[in-house]
């Protein structure tokens, strides 16, 4: 697992020392080893390439894995972040063409794949997380590819330097900024889609002209720094429901055979490994399956909290004492939060109201020496885990009876849920679901909002002036989604939606980025590609059981499992904010949700920003504490890397505007309000 960087321009630009300023930024990912190459472009001496790489290294641990790698025989290059899990089998069909080796990497595999059967041939055979820019010499042309599901990240800039036309990319946006290139400028519409979800929807990042490359796409990028648009290569092959797979016994046996062996595979590591065990059925899953391929190796950790409400202690120990694992429980206090707090939001990549999770049980198992864990992430949204699967099915079916009664009844059915506004988050949802498109996405957006559309209108006050949003999403992504599940069963659509947004958007990249700032490897078993093709296709009722969670993994796995992990009820990860915020956290937070002038930078009503933060303090239920924490993060994030709205529009609504509030400190002491 690496970090990766390129840039390619003209030569007085695109120095060495650019390269260097943003391998700096990139060495959290790769402390093993540095390196860069530089190409130069046919017919164009004044234009160069410039390919950086930082290397963890977890294959043939030798010099001979040393990135940026050449192919002698084809000058193609390749810089390269991720692990192919099938490169042992392609490695030998090469060597039966004739093909010669100088390591043991996967990443000379996927060179001489490239060389031999091409970007289409390449991006079919492999399996497994990465992303790379490989320069493809014979056609002279730059190309990034992302993996199937976004599990490993890639970020891109093309724009105007000095006249000159500039191609960036790298693992991660702070990469970007670091070279000076790309104005610290907050792109309004990704704000509008961090503030509904708590997370920037992709393509879109927090920073104007900055890209995500989208998850299962390729770009491809000329010399004289053109780009092609980003084509897609390949998709989950969901089907309308007459066309579905019922989950017979036959299935579930298959399904148990495809488990082990891809669990078998992603523990190929020359470092040590371990994984992720929070006592829910999905990392239990994969802990019992490791138990079975490799019970010598297994190490395990879990994060616990003396608040009895929030912690799986229990259960994580009995699946640990079953498959007799070396357990490690991580005890999160608020003092101990507070301790590496500030890390954790430098952590982030972008914003995220979501993803200093995973930053306290990384930081743990590089303590102990644990290079590689794998982790049960995927298994809710391939299986119907979440609730809302369920919730959606339920209001499919409301929704349908009420467009078919008077109208009458249908506003004072919307009239009646109103009355719960004040009530709690949740209920407040209600008539907007009631008033939605009778669509499953629509329903689907509404339910996943961190900030419902009444919160936000008060929060930005010339969203009117932003390029049409749906839902909190830009139009054009709202319309992509839209088709994308057409004719779908809904627990089909729902694990479609799942995949998309709040997987890739959230999940993914907060695990990227938390776990990565401690230089640990994730894989994700349940979205290897393999295992997406065998579960997209199954009918979507028999996802779901009235007697079972996860019925079909629950059934594949049963011998594995102690009862009592598949009989509880579901239990969300997530850490004590609400309790927190209000004790110890208060004092950080507060110090820059209570300014005069907070979110003024950003383009927020400061104003309404206090409201909240009041609000919150005061117990009222309809402003949980995921709302003040996703704008926290946010003031944070954005005023640790100098990001703002541009200077114009700002001073539009605010003549008094100012530059962005410092980083906020964190104080130690404790403060009851």
């Amino acid at each position: 697992m690496c970090g990766i960087f390129g840039a390619l321009g003209g030569r007085g630009i695109i120095t060495e020392e650019l390269v260097s300023g943003a391998l700096q930024v990139l060495e959290h990912r790769g402390p093993d080893d540095e390196g860069q190459l530089s190409v130069s472009p046919a017919g164009q001496p004044d234009r160069v390439l410039r390919l950086g790489h930082r290397r963890l290294a977890i294959l043939d641990l030798s010099e001979q894995g040393h990135q940026p790698m050449a192919d002698r025989a084809t000058g193609n290059v390749i810089v390269y972040n991720g692990e192919v899990y099938n490169y042992k089998p392609l490695r030998g069909r090469l060597a039966g063409e004739g093909a010669q080796f100088d390591s043991q990497t996967d990443t000379e595999v996927l060179l001489q794949w490239f060389g031999r059967h091409g970007l289409a041939g390449l991006l079919d055979h492999i399996v497994g997380m990465f992303a790379f820019a490989l320069w493809d010499d014979q056609r002279q042309r730059l190309i990034l590819a992302r993996d199937h599901a976004g599990i490993k990240p890639l970020y891109y800039y093309s724009g105007q330097h000095g006249g000159e036309r500039v191609f960036l990319f790298s693992s991660e946006v702070r990469a970007l900024l670091a070279t000076d290139l790309v104005r610290r400028e907050l792109d309004p519409v990704a704000l509008e889609s961090y503030l509904a979800y708590g997370a920037v929807q992709g393509p879109r990042t927090i920073v104007c002209g900055i890209r995500s490359l989208a998850p299962a796409h390729f770009l491809v990028v000329e010399a004289d720094g053109s780009c092609q648009p980003a084509r897609r290569y390949w998709a989950a092959p969901f089907v309308p429901e007459s066309q579905a797979v019922p989950a017979d016994k036959g299935l579930i046996r298959s399904f148990r055979g495809l488990l082990e062996q891809v669990v078998s595979e992603h523990l190929s590591s020359d470092v040590p490994l371990g994984a992720f065990l929070s006592g829910g059925i999905d990392s239990s899953s994969v802990v019992a399956l490791m138990s079975c391929v490799a019970p010598d190796r297994l190490h395990t950790f879990s994060v616990t909290f003396n608040e009895e409400s929030h912690s799986e202690a229990a259960y994580s120990r009995l699946m640990a004492r079953q498959v007799g694992s070396t357990h490690q429980e991580i005890c999160i206090r608020e003092e101990t939060l507070l301790g590496w707090l500030r890390d954790a939001v430098g952590a982030l990549d972008q914003p995220s109201a979501d993803g200093v999770n995973v930053y306290a049980i990384s930081q743990a198992v590089r303590a102990a020496g644990v290079t590689v864990v794998l982790s049960g992430q995927g298994g809710d949204e391939l299986l119907a885990g979440y609730s809302r699967s369920r919730r959606l099915s339920a209001l499919s079916r409301l929704q349908a009876v009420l467009r078919r009664a008077p109208g009458s009844v249908f506003g004072a059915a919307a009239r009646a849920a109103s009355a719960f506004d004040t009530y709690s988050h949740r209920s407040r949802k209600l008539p907007d679901l009631l008033r939605a498109s009778p669509s499953v996405l629509s329903s689907y957006l509404v339910l996943c909002q961190v900030m419902p559309e009444a919160v936000r209108q008060r929060l930005l006050p010339r969203r009117g002036s932003l390029e049409e949003c749906r839902f909190g999403l830009p139009a054009g992504l709202y319309e992509e989604l839209g088709a994308a599940v057409e004719g779908l069963q809904v627990v089909n659509q729902v694990s479609y939606l799942d995949i998309a947004t709040y997987l890739a958007n959230t999940l993914l990249r907060d695990g990227d980025s938390m776990s990565m700032a401690h230089s640990i490897e994730i894989r994700v078993p349940f979205l290897d590609r393999r295992v997406i093709d065998f579960l997209a296709p199954v009918s979507g009722p028999d996802k779901l059981s009235r007697s079972l969670p996860k019925p079909l993994l629950v059934r594949a796995l049963m011998d594995l499992l102690p009862a009592p992990i598949y009989q509880r009820r579901k239990q969300g990860f997530t850490f004590p904010w609400e309790r927190w915020l209000r004790h110890r956290l208060f004092p950080t937070v507060a110090a820059v949700l209570d300014q005069r002038d907070c979110g003024v930078a950003l383009g927020l009503e400061a104003g309404e920003c206090q409201r909240l933060w009041r609000a919150f303090l005061a117990g009222a239920a309809a402003v949980p504490w995921t709302t003040v924490w996703a704008l926290f993060v946010l003031a944070a994030w954005c005023s640790r890397h100098g990001v703002q709205l541009a200077d114009h529009a700002v001073a539009d609504g605010h003549p008094d505007f100012q530059a962005p509030v410092p980083v906020p400190t964190f104080a130690n002491d404790e403060v009851i309000p």
